[in-house]
């Protein structure tokens, strides 16, 4: 048989001819096979002579074929450049034209027709939502009798459709691989502009997730379940109303966990279209129930919707970062709302895109400032000829001045290991990188409101570092520096090491015992309990000039960032939780006074990071490291024992719950602890070292740390938390005795590169 390149992915099956008459019927049915397996690999990348659609005429100045000369040969066909015909977009006539594709063959090439509209009045049709891959666009379609490049999601997908359109007769549908120019920036700018009237026209949104690896059917098939479980639980909810007994009493029963269709379902949840940022828009503003589409199995979104929320409900430890995913995506696509386009970007930042640029562009049909394309604001334009940093920093100005306030720059930071030399001109501190992963959680949580204008939008709920002051920006400055106003609160004076989530190196005989005593308290990152533990007495050991109640007060706050569990306030929960947390993590043999404490890892890593974790001796001299060194047996007793030993009333001592206080550490996880120059706590980005500043910017709900560059620069490393300073105290007038000058307090301008 030939060879064909590439055609074969496992061993060559030697057929020995000179048998053939011994095993005739055993080689002829594995020559079938093999032949079979052959035309179906070969079918992937090359497209049989016959099914070629006609040759489209080519401009030349050689005198075409006559009848005189008669039909083309079998082997002029096949000399034919028939692959350099490639499909070729007219100009779209009108500002409201765009372009419709319909499949007439799938099998064993993907033949198309594509053909222009008008937005006013199209034919009936679908919109297809999918995810284009990483593959690029290598497989090859037919679109109008030229050959169109596709990627290989999309062929298999309209595969797919071709069988979907024979069952609901629906013939056209807006795929934007093929019905956008991908290489015309302005046909891009002006159809991503038509995007949210395009999907509105649409009788629906298919939501192709792709082809079934033999996972499908289980994963559709418990998502069917749990949507049983939701009807009838609604029953049960109804019937105890009427009857007037307690809803706590509904039983709800999930599938066993032993049951294989959940690994199914953390499959399909996997799926890459699931992360995409475009999929929000594409299924908010779809009039009619969208369709998932896996394989051969299809799934009304609806009750997917309802599935998952059962899911969150239910069973909550079920693939918990995953859900929250999920979460986002159910909480932003349960109503078709116009959104402030800020609280868009805080919402979506878990989402990726292809194009960098589309983490803007794709939100812009749900945001309430492009809410029609006549009135769009120039800085909003989906323009693809700016680069990524230039639409970036053009959205984020344009969310400063538009909702006077800085709760933008949380979304900002410094990530830790970033080499400064490696930022180039092009790249500023203020301006987020929206396709970033963000490890770290926010410092802040939000609340729903309306704007002024009817908009949703997302508002920091309890910190008021700036106590209300709106905005305060200088426009006269380059488009690359933006000077804000604030103050100057506190210098850093030094850093602890990053809190990760995994293991760290320690080699005292008391880890296996802190390890068990920690296996009792029920957390996803027992790492993080214990050098929360660890941190406990190393910053006792430096904020001595604070009392036991008032230090465990302020790391409480500070390690969980003022917030519990539940997100409310944390500035009134009882200190008892954490004693309950401190007793079980703070081995008794320590206070008896032995030589190697479960301090000695972060205490190690403080010293080896001392030289990094300092900016330059100029600013700050490094601390010695006498000081880290384990404190006195008889201050250490003394400090431990006092402590653990100041109680609440007797109520509160029985109601002790560590967990409510480990359950609120989130915050801890990528940051690291550190020391003002004033003597108070806080909690920073993973990026700050000692010397950075730590000020309030008018606007700003939260603290900030900055890094001074030169005389006039600073760079942006992050937003922070600093017990003390987090409802307006640095703007209030203060004393002499306090150390302000004349009682007033002095604001300056910060200009961050």
């Amino acid at each position: 048989m030939p060879w064909v390149p590439g055609s074969f992915e496992e061993e060559h099956i030697i057929i020995r001819y000179d048998n053939l008459r011994q095993h005739s019927g055993y080689v002829r049915t594995k020559c079938v096979h093999v032949l079979h397996e052959l035309f179906s690999r070969i079918s992937d990348w090359a497209i049989p002579v016959h099914t070629l659609p006609p040759l489209a005429n080519q401009a030349s100045t050689v005198t075409p074929p006559t009848a005189e000369r008669g039909p083309e040969s079998f082997f002029e066909r096949i000399h034919a450049p028939f692959h350099r015909q490639r499909y070729g977009y007219d100009k779209l006539p009108t500002q409201y034209s765009f372009r419709l594709v319909k499949v007439h063959i799938a099998r064993p090439s993907v033949q198309c027709e594509i053909e222009t509209f008008n937005l006013i009045s199209p034919p009936p049709f679908k919109a297809l939502s999918y995810c284009w891959g990483k593959g690029g666009q290598h497989s090859d379609i037919w679109c109008n009798d030229r050959l169109f490049k596709v990627s290989s999601n999309l062929k298999k997908g309209l595969q797919r459709l071709h069988k979907y359109g024979a069952w609901s007769r629906v013939e056209w549908f807006w795929i934007d691989q093929i019905c956008i120019n991908q290489n015309d920036f302005e046909e891009r700018m002006h159809q991503v502009r038509l995007m949210r009237a395009i999907y509105q026209r649409a009788q629906n949104t298919l939501i192709w997730l792709g082809a079934d690896d033999t996972s499908a059917r289980g994963a559709i098939s418990i998502i069917g379940d749990l949507y049983r479980i939701v009807l009838e639980t609604q029953e049960k909810e109804t019937a105890a109303r009427v009857e007037g007994r307690s809803l706590d009493n509904v039983q709800v029963t999930l599938p066993s966990e032993s049951d294989e269709r959940w690994n199914s379902l953390s499959w399909f949840l996997d799926l890459p279209w699931f992360e995409r940022c475009w999929i929000i828009q594409e299924v908010v503003v779809s009039p009619g129930d969208p369709t998932l589409l896996c394989g051969g199995f299809q799934l009304l979104w609806s009750r997917f919707q309802e599935a998952m929320a059962a899911l969150l409900r239910y069973h909550p430890k079920f693939r918990a970062e995953r859900m929250k995913l999920m979460k986002g995506i159910l909480d932003l696509s349960s109503k078709s709302e116009l959104w402030e386009l800020s609280s868009l970007l805080q919402s979506t930042r878990p989402f990726q895109a292809t194009d960098p640029r589309d983490k803007i562009f794709a939100l812009l049909g749900l945001a309430g400032e492009s809410r029609t394309p006549e009135k769009w604001p120039k800085a909003l334009m989906p323009d693809y000829s700016r680069s990524t940093q230039d639409v970036y920093m053009a959205v984020a100005l344009y969310c400063i001045d538009k909702t006077s306030s800085l709760t933008i720059l949380s979304q900002a930071c410094s990530h830790w290991g970033t080499d400064e030399a490696s930022v180039d001109g092009s790249h500023r501190s203020w301006v987020p990188q929206w396709l970033e992963t963000q490890r770290e959680c926010e410092l802040s949580t939000y609340i729903t409101t309306r704007s002024g204008s009817g908009w949703k939008t997302l508002v920091e709920k309890y910190n008021n570092a700036s106590d209300s002051h709106p905005v305060s920006r200088n426009p006269h400055t380059p488009s690359h520096i933006l000077r804000l106003e604030g103050i100057q609160v506190a210098d850093v004076a030094l850093c602890f090491p990053i809190v990760t989530s995994e293991a760290a190196p320690s080699s005292s005989s008391s880890s296996s015992s802190s390890s068990s005593s920690l296996s009792l308290i029920d957390n996803p990152h027992p790492k993080l309990l214990k050098t929360t533990a660890e941190l406990f007495t190393v910053c006792r050991s430096h904020l001595m000039h604070l009392s036991n109640e008032a230090f465990l007060r302020t790391f409480f706050l500070v390690t969980t960032a003022g917030l519990t569990h539940e997100k409310n306030d944390a500035r009134h929960e009882p200190m008892t939780h954490l004693r309950a947390f401190l007793r079980i993590v703070i081995p008794k043999k320590l206070e008896a006074g032995s030589g190697e404490g479960s301090m000695y890892s972060v205490r190690r890593a403080f010293r080896s990071n001392l030289s990094i974790s300092t900016l330059t001796p100029s600013l700050t001299p490094p601390i010695s490291t006498e000081s880290f060194q384990t404190p006195p047996l008889e201050r250490r007793e003394s400090s431990s024992e006092n402590l653990l030993s100041v109680s609440g009333s007797e109520g509160e001592e029985t109601q002790a719950d560590p967990t409510r206080y480990t359950s609120a550490l989130a915050p801890m996880l990528y940051r690291r602890l550190f020391v003002t120059s004033t003597g108070h706590l806080g909690l920073g980005p993973a990026g700050m070292m000692s010397g950075d500043t730590v000020v309030v910017l008018f606007g700003g709900r939260v603290l900030y740390v900055l890094r001074r560059v030169d005389d006039v620069c600073w760079r942006f490393i992050g937003e922070c938390y600093v017990d003390g300073f987090m409802y307006g105290e640095a703007m209030q007038p203060r004393d002499e005795a306090t150390g302000s000058r004349n009682g007033r307090v002095e604001h300056e301008w910060f200009d961050l590169v």
